[in-house]
């Protein structure tokens, strides 16, 4: 009897965009122009993060990477999160995340000002959202 394997697109979209030619094609195709116009994809760097305390114990984010800006040295966090199901306090979970990105870049990088995060969610789960 073969393993059964929970959540396999999960696990797909976090292996394939760990690639960094997916990621760059990935970001190239479903970033706004807007924002593609003002950072330097050759500069793309997996970034993990797993941010762990007391109320969000292993809460981890699937995909963090991050980018300079083509005008500055600043850097800009890119999350993906996959979503198969529902899930109606995403928007309370990436506002987490992306507080606990800017604490940790700010931790690194003292003096700087805060880093901007992109949030882009990824949702293939068949109920309506």
């Amino acid at each position: 009897m073969s393993p059964v394997i929970h959540q396999p697109h999960d696990r797909f979209f976090k292996l394939s965009l760990r690639e960094p030619k997916v990621a760059l094609e990935f970001f190239t195709e479903h970033l706004p122009k807007t924002v593609l116009e003002k950072i330097n994809l050759a500069s793309l760097k997996l970034d993990n993060h797993s941010f762990i305390d007391e109320h969000f114990k292993g809460a981890e984010a699937d995909i963090v990477y991050q980018v300079q800006s083509a005008t500055a040295t600043t850097y800009l966090y890119l999350l993906c999160e996959h979503q198969s199901t529902v899930n109606h306090l995403m928007a309370f979970r990436l506002w987490v995340y992306m507080t606990r990105l800017m604490e940790s870049h700010l931790k690194q990088h003292p003096g700087q000002t805060l880093p901007l995060v992109y949030s882009l969610v990824i949702y293939t789960g068949q109920e309506p959202w």
